[in-house]
């Protein structure tokens, strides 16, 4: 059906790197694992004003090491599957600035190889795409037009300590993503990774 698809957010920017990172495995659209971890900044200097919208300063994640160090990690994780992300962009970007190729890898959605992070399934677009009245489609207006609410106070409960349960924590904006995933295979009732793959390219 759909196979492994690893949920990503990233909270950060070029200049300062990944500050943050979310990711939710789902297997046939089933949560399998998450994690949550803060990473230094690349940037000597942390400036709040450029993150004012988070509830929390670089020295939070001092003693975690750099976003670099896990790299490694994401090469592994995009061999055993494909990469999603609410409105994506950001999380293309931030990945190819420390890695711009994982080396070869399979599509998984077809057959052969690739050299490239991609593709990525991208919630936004999914939903933009194929239900284009809804209007504000970024990640929680689209939980509340979901009425999403409570399966994210439910998963994310479980899954974050109660400070990150909130937007703008890349685990709990990942979870989100993910809900919203499987919310949209099920309104649709898409069958296969391919016609999610479709969708976004």
């Amino acid at each position: 059906m759909f196979g492994t698809i690893h949920v990503l957010d990233f909270e950060g920017n070029r200049e300062f790197g990944v500050l943050e990172f979310g990711l939710v495995t789902l297997v046939d659209m089933r949560i399998s694992n998450c994690v949550g971890i803060g990473c230094k900044s690349k940037a000597k200097t942390f400036v709040f004003r450029d993150f004012r919208t988070h509830s929390r300063i670089n020295n939070e994640f001092g003693g975690i090491g750099e976003f670099g160090e896990h790299i490694s990690k994401f090469v592994y994780l995009r061999k055993s599957g494909i990469f999603c992300a609410h409105s994506a962009q950001t999380e293309k970007s931030l990945l190819r600035s420390y890695l711009p190729t994982p080396g070869l890898v399979l599509k998984f959605y077809t057959n052969g190889l690739t050299g490239s992070w991609g593709p990525w399934l991208d919630t936004k677009l999914l939903y933009r795409r194929c239900l284009p009245n809804i209007g504000d489609y970024s990640l929680m207006a689209l939980i509340d037009s979901m009425d999403l609410h409570p399966a994210l106070n439910e998963v994310s409960g479980k899954y974050c300590s109660v400070d990150k349960c909130k937007p703008h924590n890349a685990l709990y904006d990942a979870l989100a993503s993910a809900l919203l995933l499987i919310n949209f295979v099920k309104i649709s009732k898409i069958t296969s990774l391919v016609d999610l793959v479709e969708i976004c390219t």
